[in-house]
């Protein structure tokens, strides 16, 4: 077993990956490729994971049009899924910058959340785990590209008048409020 995948699983019997499972004891670790009936590998896995960022421009927010696949035309934060190799916050810069051309200074993570969509059988079909981070960005203005089809810089108080993706409000306005905190006490430590 990979010893990264061994830290994470520890203690854990049978993990299984598609056609083979990893069989974990404390002191043994090997592979097998015969799947048991019960460990077949499903069409889609799920979760995957994503990485976003609530970014201001002083008290403006930068939120991105979706351009396609789930919630097309619904506004939300920029980003998207994490490559192999690649840190979360390493995704929200990089996504950010192919969707909208800005650079970003992240400040912190603000949230791990969840987006799980079911049909009417209650069948999932997308389940994202989703690293929210938040920070601010220099001068530009944003440009849409590759999957989103609107990038814009708005106010707190204009965002009821976009169609926003579920918990984005929530997400937005606690990382303004994280982020005035974090300017006040760095004007207080300044005095």
């Amino acid at each position: 077993m990979p010893v990264g995948l061994h830290h994470v699983l520890g203690h854990y019997p049978i993990v299984s990956l598609g056609a083979a499972a990893y069989h974990s004891t404390n002191d043994e670790h090997r592979m097998t490729t015969a799947p048991s009936p019960q460990h077949t590998a499903p069409t889609m896995l799920w979760p995957r994971a994503a990485a976003s960022a609530a970014i201001f421009r002083g008290d403006r927010i930068l939120i991105a049009e979706r351009g396609g696949g789930p919630r097309k035309g619904y506004w939300s934060l920029p980003g998207g899924k994490i490559e192999p190799g690649e840190t979360a916050a390493s995704a929200a810069a990089r996504e950010i910058m192919e969707e909208t051309g800005l650079q970003v200074d992240l400040r912190g993570i603000l949230d791990v959340h969840d987006v799980i969509q079911t049909d009417d059988d209650g069948q999932i079909q997308h389940h994202f785990v989703i690293c929210v981070y938040y920070g601010t960005c220099g001068p530009g203005e944003p440009c849409a590209a590759t999957d989103i089809s609107d990038a814009r810089f708005v106010t707190l108080d204009e965002l009821p008048a976009y169609q926003l993706t579920g918990g984005a409000s929530r997400l937005i306005h606690e990382a303004y409020r994280r982020l005035v905190a974090a300017d006040i006490a760095s004007d207080g430590a300044e005095k």
